[in-house]
């Protein structure tokens, strides 16, 4: 079994995930998903070589508003909500 190295590992740390109007009972399904869509992302853009933030920390991100359709599934509101953080991890960044 081999190591990874250390430039391929990521630390993400969420301290507070503000989700208005979500059952609370579906906020477990919400958090799961919102991590498998994550490590899928991030995954994608490590193996194409997309930019982002890298090692720098970057404090707040606002990932704006997600709008969800009324009957949405607590796994979709994952989805829908990893992809918005992705876009605010990635805006601005640039190729070196």
């Amino acid at each position: 079994m081999s190591t990874p190295h250390a430039s391929s590992l990521v630390h993400l740390v969420i301290d507070e995930l503000v989700l208005e109007g979500i059952e609370p009972a579906h906020g477990e399904a919400v958090r799961a998903s919102l991590e498998r869509e994550l490590v899928r992302q991030l995954a994608a853009m490590r193996a194409t070589g997309t930019p982002w933030a890298g090692t720098r920390s970057l404090g707040d991100i606002d990932a704006g508003t997600v709008h969800v359709a009324t009957a949405a599934r607590p796994e979709r509101i994952g989805t829908q909500a990893a992809r918005a953080l992705i876009r605010g991890v990635t805006t601005g960044v640039s190729r070196p």
